[in-house]
Formats: C-alpha cells, structure tokens, sequence
C-alpha cells in the first residue's frame, strides 16, 4: 500500500491555518512586521517557500516549528 505524503502535507497546512485561527494569529499581522507580502508567509505555510526568517517570525507568534518543517513532500513511499 502507498501512502501519498501530499495528504499529509495538507493535513500540516490545515493544521497550521486552525492553530493561528485559534490563537488570532494572522499571516497580515506577520507580514506586516516583516514588511512583506502575506503572499510570501502563506508560501511557508504551504511548503512553496522555504525562508528562514518567515517560518522564524511564525515560530515567535507561536506555531509549533515541527509543522513548518516541509521538505519531500510529494515523495510516495511503500508502507509496511
């Protein structure tokens, strides 16, 4: 059986989007204080982007770092 990591992957994102709703936290409010695009942060969120100092402000406001680490994600792979 093969499990699709892109599943997964929008699981994360979901995640992500429901913790920052819960907690009022807004991708505007972190691109603001960055002076960027909201654009750009919600391209770390989906794993299009990888900028050190976008998933840094995400981790201060809070998301937990673990969800924001994206790499190989539309890799399948054999389960067991």
């Amino acid at each position: 059986m093969k499990i699709c990591r892109k599943r997964r992957h929008r699981r994360k994102v979901l995640s992500i989007r429901m913790y920052m709703m819960r907690n009022d936290i807004r991708q505007s409010d972190i691109a603001k204080n960055l002076g960027i695009t909201p654009s750009a942060v919600n391209q770390v969120i989906t794993g299009v982007r990888d900028t050190e100092r976008i998933r840094k402000a995400l981790i201060e406001a809070g998301v937990p770092d673990t969800w924001l680490n994206q790499k190989n994600l539309f890799i399948t792979e054999d389960a067991a």
